[in-house]
């Protein structure tokens, strides 16, 4: 998953390290939203997303990217501004979600920066203050500063020709997804009446299977939740999407340059609500079909479970340096 991508971290993330946020979340009047639009959990992503930006600095004013060719770097050089120092790395170059469960530094840097974020914000708001709150709030700030420095340490993931996945929520004109592109119809399947999670992804020209995706497959999209009455078929439809083209977009050049990948094509995912989605269609759909319609009901059992999407190309050290006055 791209740092681009979405909130990164659930509120089942967060209760599994502390198991008080949802019982504050549930108990006390005022709490702010832990996951979705304005939570804790996105200004979280958001704030760790700054302090990775702000890191990838080179020291002249060309425009340098690791993965470009020299000829593309002189394509886009001429951009009739001024020679400024820049990020070398553009944030949807950042995984932060990798296939390997061993490595999950940003998604620590983010989990506990939000659970510092949530125990600041009840200390603050209890008169007389709560000095549970603020043990709390001074422990998560620690194990934060400890995952960045782990974060540092390692380096920072960056996918060379990055595929965002479908409406990601920190890029540019992706379009929406939502409620409303998944919808539940017809008659004469063999679906007994459940209740559906629904993702789809990406898929690039290098992607040839499930099993062999070439790093050409999306993370999935935020889970649309449906519910089918017996009978029924899914339709997914896609027209409110934006599928990422070969176009470095015309905002940001003042942030880097970099080659993003082309979708060609979409996959399906589906499972019974609370478990893990599989897939739906034996080959992608292409980028040109923009609804689809299951054929019966969703398989739910021994299929291909879903992926985080892309791995990193390499680990980005970030070096510790000042300029000279």
């Amino acid at each position: 998953m791209l740092l681009t991508d979405n909130d990164i971290i659930t509120l089942d993330d967060l209760q599994a390290v502390d198991p008080e946020v949802g019982l504050i979340e549930k108990n006390l009047p005022n709490v702010p939203p832990m996951v979705g639009p304005e939570s804790i959990a996105r200004q979280a992503a958001d704030h760790v997303t700054r302090m990775i930006e702000s890191q990838f600095q080179n020291f002249s004013g060309y425009l340098m990217s690791p993965g470009n060719s020299a000829n593309q770097i002189a394509a886009v050089m001429n951009v009739y501004s001024t020679s400024v120092t820049r990020p070398r790395m553009r944030m949807n170059q950042v995984v932060a979600v990798e296939p390997d469960p061993t490595k999950r530094h940003i998604k620590e840097c983010i989990k506990y920066y939000a659970l510092y974020a949530f125990f600041r914000s009840q200390y603050h708001r209890k008169v007389p203050t709560d000095d549970r709150f603020a043990m709390k709030m001074e422990f998560y700030d620690g194990e934060y500063q400890r995952a960045w420095q782990r974060l540092q340490a390692t380096g920072c993931p960056i996918v060379l020709t990055p595929l965002v996945c479908p409406g990601a929520i920190r890029e540019y004109q992706t379009g929406t997804w939502g409620d409303s592109n998944v919808t539940a119809g017809g008659s004469g399947s063999t679906e007994t009446g459940n209740e559906y999670d629904v993702v789809i992804t990406w898929t690039g020209q290098a992607y040839s299977s499930w099993s062999q995706p070439n790093n050409s497959e999306s993370a999935p999209s935020a889970i649309v939740t449906i519910q089918a009455t017996e009978g029924q078929v899914l339709t997914i439809d896609i027209s409110t999407l934006n599928p990422p083209n070969a176009a470095v977009p015309n905002v940001g050049t003042a942030d880097g340059i970099y080659s993003p990948m082309p979708a060609t094509g979409w996959n399906v995912y589906v499972a019974v609500t609370g478990n893990t989605p599989l897939l739906q269609n034996s080959t992608p759909i292409a980028i040109g079909t923009t609804s689809y319609t299951l054929p019966n009901a969703p398989v739910t059992t021994n299929g291909k479970t879903v992926g985080v999407g892309q791995f990193p190309d390499y680990n980005y050290a970030w070096v510790r340096v000042r300029n000279r006055a």
